[in-house]
């Protein structure tokens, strides 16, 4: 299930060398979140993990499978209200058939997330 352009929407992506920056704008009124929590809208962990692969996808142009995560910590909730447009950074290195993802979700100083994942 693709989440882009229906449980969020890029704002701006800005892309150097290995480091890429997605702005992205949350959906608050997306049925996940009546599921998760109602009245208490929290983004879970697996759409979190589904968004970064789209990114990761959309900027390697390449389908991509996620094929071990080495390290994934939630810090913070991401909630569509306090936090409706988190910025998800990036850091892609393509090794031979892998992708190597390190990931960080963010709002300014506030870290929300930190991932490191492989694609192949």
């Amino acid at each position: 299930m693709t989440l882009k352009d229906n449980f969020y929407t890029i704002c701006n992506a800005t892309h150097d060398a290995d480091n890429h920056v997605f702005e992205v704008k949350l959906n608050a009124i997306h049925e996940i979140y009546a599921a998760h929590f109602p009245g208490n809208a929290i983004t879970p962990g697996a759409c979190t993990l589904q968004m970064v692969a789209e990114m990761v996808q959309e900027t390697t142009g390449k389908c991509l499978q996620l094929a071990c995560a080495k390290n994934v910590k939630y810090l913070a909730p991401i909630t569509p209200q306090n936090t409706p447009c988190p910025t998800f950074v990036l850091n892609i290195k393509n090794n031979g058939q892998e992708y190597a993802v390190k990931a960080e979700v963010k709002n300014g100083e506030q870290v929300f997330a930190k991932l490191s994942l492989v694609y192949e």
